[in-house]
């Protein structure tokens, strides 16, 4: 058994998390593509290939948030998320099981690039769900 186990460690579930846009709590299903990287390239040394150097560079391709969550009659801030909207921070909580903020990740400059929805198919009976992709410029984890 690992040590962390041992010792009883309080596991973060995948399900109890919130989304904050502006300063409206929004209740979301899913959150997909938190992520938090850096792109380098690497360069080799002239005569001497021994030595390579790695070097950060610029992004070569955009930062994108996927938030999905059930259509309700009476929708959560339907009218603050419109294509093209701009928001300067968006945060997600990631709560313990006594819905304490364990960890903070903060969005900035995330602006709603697509809206869609699943299909309409009144045979299947499931309930209809909107997926909402932002692209942001800088994603942090501000857990202290």
């Amino acid at each position: 058994m690992s040590n962390l186990a041992s010792r009883g460690a309080d596991w973060l579930t995948n399900y109890n998390f919130e989304v904050v846009i502006g300063s409206v709590s929004i209740p979301f299903s899913k959150v997909s593509s938190i992520e938090i990287s850096i792109e380098t390239e690497t360069l080799t040394e002239g005569g001497e290939s021994r030595y390579t150097h790695t070097l950060f560079k610029p992004p070569s391709s955009e930062k994108v948030l996927q938030l999905e969550r059930g259509v309700a009659s009476e929708a959560v801030a339907s009218g603050l998320l419109r294509v093209g909207t701009m928001f300067e921070m968006l945060f997600i909580y990631v709560h313990d099981k006594q819905r304490r903020p364990k960890r903070i990740y903060t969005v900035h400059q995330a602006q709603l690039k697509k809206q869609s929805f699943t299909d309409l198919d009144a045979m299947s009976g499931e309930i209809f769900v909107e997926r909402l992709e932002f692209v942001y410029r800088e994603l942090i984890d501000t857990s202290s």
